[in-house]
């Protein structure tokens, strides 16, 4: 019964790691499409600019430059300026656009349609000047995102606990279940407690090294 309740309690937490990699993969994606759409609009900033080309052209070329979720809601603005406004046309893309972006992020984007092709080129730069800058909120959000990239961090440098180092864990845990309860039954509880014991200090000899790498990342991401 001992060694069914480790098993389980051995997958919940395969289970928790493989949901906590999605989670952070997730955040992370939505920080790069953050930053990935800031350098797309300082683009477009710069195009209304000095080269005074049509904002549907504009959009055009800035959805030709990669594959991304984000140039693809330049795509759809541009599609969409043939039977819409520039200002209606992004907000709906913005709305139709299937990434990462939570609805707080697009909500952020969609200011920059108020004055997209409604104004002169300074109001319109002025209008994505004001975008940037709540972008840069949203990028810079310390102690949210910190955590996040602390997380991602974790994963992405093999500083979680790997799938090998939990097998052997597993391993052991189920070894020293075992063995506890023969000895227990033999009537020698003393040597069974020595067992679990040493299993103890041979797991926690085996994570140290993961956990001291974690607080060394902690340290580094918040300056402590």
């Amino acid at each position: 019964m001992l060694v069914v309740k480790g098993f389980i309690l051995f997958i919940i937490f395969i289970l928790s790691n493989l949901i906590g990699k999605m989670i952070a993969g997730k955040y992370r994606y939505r920080l790069k499409e953050l930053q990935e759409i800031k350098s797309d609009l300082s683009v477009l900033k710069t195009k209304i600019k000095f080269t005074y080309e049509p904002i549907p052209e504009i959009f055009k070329e800035i959805s030709e430059n990669s594959n991304s979720n984000i140039s693809k809601i330049f795509k759809k603005a541009n599609e969409n300026m043939k039977e819409n406004n520039a200002g209606q046309a992004w907000e709906s893309a913005v709305d139709e656009s299937n990434n990462y972006l939570n609805k707080e992020d697009k909500s952020i984007i969609k200011i920059m349609g108020k004055m997209l092709g409604q104004s002169d080129a300074d109001g319109q730069i002025s209008q994505i000047e004001v975008t940037e800058e709540f972008l840069n909120k949203q990028i810079q959000n310390k102690n949210f995102l910190n955590f996040i990239m602390l997380l991602i961090n974790c994963f992405k440098e093999g500083m979680y606990m790997n799938i090998d180092l939990l097998f052997k864990i597993a391993a052991i845990g189920i070894l020293v279940a075992v063995l506890h309860q023969v000895l227990v039954r033999a009537g020698r509880e003393d040597q069974a407690m020595m067992t679990t014991l040493a299993g103890l200090v041979i797991v926690l000899t085996m994570v140290i090294k993961e956990i001291s790498s974690l607080f060394n990342t902690v340290r580094t991401l918040f300056n402590l």
